[in-house]
């Protein structure tokens, strides 16, 4: 059979074909392949035989011949005469086909598992094959995935944070932008995580490095060198995600330095700088107008602390560049001195004003200014380290016979130190201040010392009755095999009143969430699992074979019943609008065994140690009754509000 060459085959397939005749001048070539589209295909010679295809790739299983025919020749040739031209072998195919390129796959986008991350992923796909960026013949789809899901990867997790970085760029050399192809519309606004109800994602520097060394070892590949600008593009994130990381680190490491120091970062002797504006003017611009009126009627030396909500008249706040023009080209009718201290971060500046002299000596220059400085001190905040928190603590409160509470030593700290740093927690904070200030002893700073909590006991009675029921249902049937059938328990509420029926009056009854808290949580490593105490063996459980299906066309059918409500709302004198609906059918079987309820993802209480279940499908039920409902809707006459009756 393997000794049949490709040319014995189609001359048999052209026999069986009455009205088919091979012509002098056809072309005919072959191709074989696993699948009948697959792209993955070869072309081998018509004298090839078949042994060579099955040692080559015994999976190739489909052939089909292509004939270019001339018609204006209807001479019959024998096709073994046909001349051939160069011979072709497996091992030229595998040659031609290694230069032969591809496009990435898409991922279908009518699957209902269809996401945002899909979504992103055929945008990919589609800007390479705008770049031509296309994979060898010969790789696989899977492995195609695997490339441009890295790829994918990285934009996904850059997603809402591709600006900070471009901001990051503007302000530091080492921090390298995202190349324009990636700044796109169709990257941006796929995760989009207010969404998802989740916070502002952050860009950690570990997972920078991942991303990072992914597209590298994209672009080191060999069948990358033909993707021109786009490969270029890649190179380009890749860096530039490298130096952000880098960038993070350095900032951290900048960042914890800084809170080891045992003293402020910008201390005001440093960053605090003085100017002499002697100059005045008889004409003052209506910006300063406000300001020189002020300074006009002070003392001399006597400072101002500037507010620009007070001091100015603009309608709307100032940004730096106007702030910054503000102070720099300032023109007074009295000449001022110009204090400005910048403690670092976002607080912004401090500027203190006063009037001076008109003709002033150097020494009073200098010795009314440090005068104004020893004032003003107090207000100029410092922000200190948590270095320095730690040594006064570690200081005072080594005493064994002392204790003083954390919060009263963050105030105590804050007013000798004049630390401006922020509050860890305002609201005591606030009534230890209150309480030093009125020199009430009595004043209370913290209200949770006051409640000393519930007994362990009140509801000792309640409980051990709920674990005897418990008892009772694990052991009442022993061929169960640790298996309920039907809850108890129809909810918390009617566990509640079932045990509560079974008390003596007068018995403390906890609430529905303290019950509910006492429960086994079901899945102990999440951060809701420990509001949960396991003080009883019983959990949320869903009774198996409960399964809910969906259909293409559901869009379609919550449609027309749309426009049929609107339809009858319109024309509703003339329109009679029922409702009919055969309900979930009751399936039951014979007396003693038991059935499914049938209630569709509702959990019910069973014992921990009991799984909740029931007969088969085949095997539980003899019979079923199938309700039927019919709802007749009337529409109001105002509000056009339909009302059911049933």
């Amino acid at each position: 059979m393997y000794e049949t060459t490709f040319a014995d085959i189609y001359v048999d397939l052209a026999n069986e074909c009455s009205d088919y005749h091979v012509h002098k001048t056809d072309r005919v070539t072959v191709t074989i392949s696993e699948k009948l589209n697959s792209p993955d295909c070869f072309h081998p010679d018509l004298q090839e035989p078949l042994l060579t295809m099955k040692n080559f790739n015994n999976l190739l299983k489909c052939v089909r011949f292509k004939v270019e025919r001339d018609e204006s020749v209807g001479l019959e040739l024998d096709l073994k005469d046909q001349p051939q031209g160069k011979k072709r072998t497996a091992f030229t195919e595998m040659m031609e086909s290694s230069t032969k390129r591809k496009p990435p796959p898409l991922k279908d986008q009518n699957s209902l598992r269809f996401t945002g991350k899909d979504k992103m992923y055929n945008n990919i796909c589609d800007e390479m094959a705008k770049c031509g960026a296309e994979f060898p013949l010969s790789m696989t789809n899977d492995v195609i995935r695997k490339h441009v899901s890295a790829i994918t990867d990285v934009l996904w997790y850059l997603d809402g944070n591709m600006e900070k970085i471009m901001e990051r760029s503007l302000h530091y050399k080492d921090v390298k932008p995202v190349p324009k192809r990636f700044l796109q519309s169709s990257f941006k606004g796929l995760n989009d995580w207010k969404k998802k109800k989740q916070k502002a994602p952050s860009i950690q520097s570990t997972e920078i490095k991942k991303h990072s060394s992914a597209l590298f070892n994209i672009v080191t590949c060999a069948f990358t060198a033909q993707w021109g600008e786009f490969r270029r593009d890649l190179e380009h994130l890749a860096i530039s995600l490298d130096a952000y990381a880098t960038f993070l680190d350095m900032s951290n490491d900048a960042q914890q330095k800084r809170q080891i120091l045992d003293h402020p970062v910008r201390q005001v002797g440093d960053h605090a700088f003085l100017e002499h504006r002697t100059s005045k003017t008889d004409v003052v611009f209506p910006q300063y107008s406000i300001l020189d009126d002020i300074m006009a009627r002070r003392e001399k030396y006597s400072y101002l602390l500037y507010d620009e909500k007070k001091h100015t008249s603009f309608q709307k706040p100032m940004d730096s560049q106007q702030r910054w023009n503000f102070l720099k080209y300032l023109k007074l009718s009295v000449p001022v001195d110009i204090l400005t201290y910048n403690p670092g971060g976002a607080v912004g500046s401090t500027i203190v004003l006063w009037r001076t002299n008109e003709e002033r000596a150097t020494d009073e220059v200098m010795q009314c200014s440090v005068q104004v400085y020893e004032k003003i001190r107090v207000l100029l905040p410092e922000f200190h380290t948590r270095q320095m928190r730690k040594m006064f603590v570690s200081k005072f409160c080594n005493l064994p016979a002392v204790s003083v509470p954390p919060a009263v030593l963050r105030v105590i700290y804050t007013e000798l130190t004049l630390d401006s740093s922020a509050e860890q927690n305002k609201g005591i904070e606030n009534r230890i201040r209150e309480a030093i200030l009125s020199e009430d002893p009595d004043i209370v700073t913290d209200l949770r010392h006051l409640n000393p909590g519930r007994p362990n006991d009140t509801f000792n009675s309640f409980f051990d009755k709920l674990s005897e029921i418990i008892e009772d249902m694990t052991a009442a049937d022993e061929r169960r095999h640790n298996v309920e059938h039907l809850s108890q328990f129809v909810s918390v509420r009617d566990l509640i009143n079932q045990v509560a029926s079974k008390l003596p009056e007068h018995t403390n009854i906890p609430s529905e969430s303290t019950v509910l808290f006492a429960f086994v949580p079901k899945n102990s490593h999440t951060n809701v699992s420990k509001l949960y105490k396991s003080k009883i063996p019983l959990q949320f459980k869903v009774q198996t074979r409960q399964l809910r299906s969906s259909h293409q066309d559901d869009h379609y059918c919550a449609a027309v019943f749309k426009y049929s409500r609107h339809f009858s709302v319109k024309y509703k004198p003339s329109v009679t609008f029922l409702c009919v609906d055969d309900k979930s059918k009751v399936d039951f079987g014979e007396p003693g065994l038991y059935v499914s309820t049938g209630v569709r993802g509702k959990k019910s209480i069973a014992p921990m140690q009991s799984n909740l279940s029931a007969l088969d499908h085949d095997m539980q039920s003899k019979g079923s009754l199938t309700p039927s409902v019919c709802l007749e809707l009337t529409f109001l006459r105002k509000k056009m509000i339909p009302s059911t009756e049933e």
